[in-house]
C-alpha cells in the first residue's frame, strides 16, 4: 500500500456499505495507520499508530480478525490491537479509497492483495 504526499489511503476490510465496514487507513498527512470499524454509521472501535508515513513509499499492511480483535502489522511487524465492536461481527467484502487531504492529484498504489 503507498500513498503520495498529501494524501490518504485506505483498506475497506469487512466492507457491506459506506456505513458498515472496517478501514485501515494509511495516513500520509498525520504520520498514522488508523483502524476504525463502522456500524450503521457509527464509529464502534478505534485505535491508531503513530509513525513516520513516506509518501510514494510501499508499505506491506496486514490486518487479521481473531474473532475478538482486528490485528494490524506494518511491514511484518504487529502495531495494533482493536478490540471490535460491542455486539457486532464484521462481515463483508474488501474495498479500496484514496484521498486528497494536503494536496490536489493524490494517487495510491495496492498491490498483492490477499483476501482469506
Amino acid at each position: 500500500l503507498a500513498v503520495t504526499t498529501g494524501g490518504r489511503a485506505s483498506l475497506l476490510g469487512w466492507y457491506v456499505d459506506k456505513r458498515n465496514l472496517v478501514e485501515i487507513a494509511l495516513m500520509e498527512d498525520k504520520d498514522k495507520i488508523l483502524l476504525k470499524q463502522r456500524v450503521n454509521g457509527t464509529t464502534v472501535a478505534k485505535g491508531k499508530f503513530a509513525t513516520a508515513i513516506n509518501g510514494n513509499q510501499n508499505y506491506n499492511i496486514q490486518v487479521s480478525y481473531n474473532g475478538t480483535s482486528f490485528v494490524v502489522s506494518l511491514d511484518g511487524n504487529q502495531v495494533l490491537t482493536v478490540q471490535k465492536g460491542a455486539g457486532t461481527t464484521p462481515d463483508g467484502i474488501v474495498g479500496f479509497r484514496i484521498k486528497a487531504v494536503t494536496a490536489p492529484g493524490v494517487t495510491g498504489t495496492f498491490e498483492q492483495i490477499t483476501v482469506y
